[in-house]
């Protein structure tokens, strides 16, 4: 089993290697329920473990210790040198992303003083109150501001449906890994598509119209903070605030929080999708969930 040694971003500060269990539940006067229990070991408790979520019996349920293997084995396989950066563990839902600098494009750099390239990533995700599936997709790194931008409507989902013991294992990874062979492309896509945000220009009617049409769900201390830092940092020379900006200003709050929720990551996909709702063909992006 992997021990958590700090390593990442875990604001909770619970080990998110922990020991979990499945057990059916039973009411005091003996029925058995269609709902299983999953716990978390807790030596605190006093029965060692403490009860998480509730799922149901055909619940794909896997340690967090395995979805770690499981990016381990995905990362390795895919022949590039991912590095793990940031780990998130709530006591329900666990989150683990890797970048790589082998798959890179740039952001047009005419509009930038120095270049500012874009890398590959991966996130894993996992849960144990049954509100997240063990799945895998890929996102966006920034390197100027190590902003990572989840984008589920360019990067799919991968879910994964069997267990390391299963025989179909060795096929899923394959299944798995055979998704960053269009990352490349992928990731050239959403450069290009940054390149026409930093080319448009927002003015405060512009700014005003995209609070109201494209980020209308954003709550309002989000939008306020968000605004502060698309004013205070602009990331363009190009003598105007841009979309860009803001697209920018949006993930830098939501990826950079000194206590971050399970939300954080929902909210930034929310805003990336939406702002780059004028560049391509999506139709009424929503809060993405795997």
């Amino acid at each position: 089993m992997n021990e958590w040694n700090g390593f990442g971003n875990n604001d909770s500060g619970i080990n998110p290697f922990l020991p979990i269990k499945k057990e059916p539940l039973i009411s005091l006067d003996g029925t058995e329920s269609s709902r299983f229990s999953i716990q978390l070991e807790d030596q605190d408790a006093n029965t060692g473990w403490k009860e998480v979520g509730d799922v149901s019996k055909n619940y794909f349920l896997i340690s967090n210790s395995e979805m770690r293997e499981v990016a381990e084995e995905v990362t390795v396989t895919s022949g590039m040198n991912f590095t793990l950066e940031k780990t998130f563990f709530n006591g329900k839902v666990f989150f683990e992303t890797y970048t790589t600098n082998d798959m890179q494009a740039n952001v047009d750099s005419t509009y930038t003083e120095v270049g500012d390239p874009l890398v590959a990533g991966l996130m894993f995700q996992n849960s144990y109150d049954g509100s997240r599936r063990a799945s895998m997709y890929g996102f966006i790194k920034r390197l100027i501001c190590s902003n990572g931008m989840v984008s589920n409507f360019l990067f799919k989902n991968w879910k994964f449906k069997h267990t390391r013991s299963s025989e179909n294992w060795q096929d899923e990874i394959g299944r798995a890994t055979a998704i960053l062979e269009h990352f490349p492309n992928q990731l050239e896509t959403f450069a290009k598509k940054c390149d026409q945000l930093v080319s448009t220009e927002l003015d405060m009617h512009n700014l005003a119209n995209i609070r109201s049409t494209r980020l209308e769900r954003l709550p309002d201390s989000a939008w306020g903070k968000i605004v502060d830092k698309f004013l205070e940092e602009r990331q363009t020379d190009v003598g105007s605030f841009t979309q860009y900006d803001l697209l920018n200003a949006c993930t830098a709050h939501y990826w950079h929080k000194d206590k971050m929720a399970v939300a954080d990551f929902d909210w930034n996909a929310y805003c990336v999708n939406n702002l780059m709702e004028s560049t391509t063909n999506i139709v009424n992006p929503t809060i993405p969930k795997a």
